[in-house]
């Protein structure tokens, strides 16, 4: 029986974990921005622009909005002057306890960019 909750809350643990990321394209030092524009579904800005960071999070299509916010954050904190969200990508399925199914979980990524 131990060995059975120990297997349960290792894997709610593990369904719980997210994978944050940001990867830095330039080494220049920008104020924080209060304002973003925000392109989707293959807009980008009509001005130059310079791709400044990839911006990233992993976790299922009912975490879109937190994992949204959390990006945006990260790219204002960065200078960013807009952010390109790029299609989700399916990464696989985790164990959803309320329903006892699976969830899929997808990759939210964005490139943060700065104006020219």
């Amino acid at each position: 029986m131990k060995h059975l909750i120990a297997i349960a809350l290792s894997v709610i643990l593990v369904g719980c974990a997210t994978s944050e990321n940001q990867v830095s394209y330039d080494t220049e030092k920008r104020a924080a921005s209060k304002q973003l524009d925000i392109f989707r579904d293959g807009a980008k800005p009509d001005r130059k622009y310079r791709e400044i960071g990839m911006l990233g999070d992993e976790g299922r299509r009912g975490e879109q909005a937190g994992i949204e916010a959390k990006i945006l954050k990260k790219a204002r904190a960065m200078g960013a002057n807009a952010v390109i969200f790029l299609p989700l990508e399916k990464t696989g399925e985790e164990v959803n306890l309320g329903s006892l199914g699976l969830a899929e979980t997808f990759a939210y990524k964005a490139l943060a960019v700065a104006y020219e």
